[in-house]
């Protein structure tokens, strides 16, 4: 704005010093006219000019903003699926201690969907490659096979206390990764 008005000032005092510079002879309507016009031409341009590098400032700014709110509503998210995924092993363990094999099972799945989600969220690429969190993974899958087989054939026992262990480590790897995630200033 003040750039503006100080571009607007040097044109009026622009216009008033070439009509005061005319000779008697130039001091006509048609030549005031052409002066005016080509003063007030150049401070038009000249606004515009600044007018427009204003908006890509402004423009810039803004764009890094929305970048920012992303990557914080991104976090949040992956905060959120993570949490998420610690209250479903947290009711699997529960189902497990009470022996309630069907509904661990389906809760098994829902943490099995939740895990392979994790894989395809950027934020959560650093948890899907280390190899701790492959292992815990892995014996996760062995877990989920040993269920299926249990409610298969009632015959074949599985240690429950070592799912539980399995999904205790699980659990507390995801917290680890979770207070890290909540650690980090966006």
């Amino acid at each position: 704005m003040k750039k503006t008005i100080s571009i607007s000032i040097i044109g009026v005092v622009g216009i008033i010093l070439c009509i005061y510079f005319f000779e008697d002879s130039d001091k006509t309507l048609p030549n005031y006219a052409t002066v005016i016009g080509t003063i007030c031409s150049i401070v038009g341009l000249s606004i515009a000019y600044i007018n427009i590098l204003a908006l890509k400032e402004e423009s810039i700014i803004i764009s890094k903003q929305i970048h920012l709110t992303l990557e914080k509503v991104n976090q949040l998210n992956s905060l959120s699926e993570i949490s998420k995924a610690i209250k479903v092993n947290q009711e699997i363990q529960e189902f497990l201690r009470n022996e309630k094999i069907e509904l661990a099972r389906l809760r098994t799945l829902d943490l099995k969907y939740m895990l392979l989600h994790f894989n395809n969220d950027l934020l959560l690429n650093e948890l899907t490659s280390d190899e701790e969190y492959k292992k815990l993974i892995l014996d996760f899958g062995i877990d989920l096979n040993s269920l299926n087989e249990t409610l298969i054939n009632s015959k074949r026992k599985v240690d429950f206390t070592k799912v539980v262990k399995n999904l205790e480590e699980l659990s507390t790897y995801l917290t680890k990764f979770e207070l890290k995630l909540k650690s980090i200033k966006i």
